[in-house]
């Protein structure tokens, strides 16, 4: 049983890590394509 506690932990963190990684992508694209009027 503890194998799926680790399981469940482990795509809770991955699902964390990917909506960080796109926050920072689209934080990242709004800053340069807002000066171009893209945003």
């Amino acid at each position: 049983m503890s194998q799926n506690g680790v399981g469940v932990d482990l795509d809770k963190s991955l699902g964390y890590l990917l909506k960080e990684a796109s926050s920072a992508l689209r934080a990242a694209m709004e800053e340069v394509l807002r000066p171009l009027g893209m945003s």
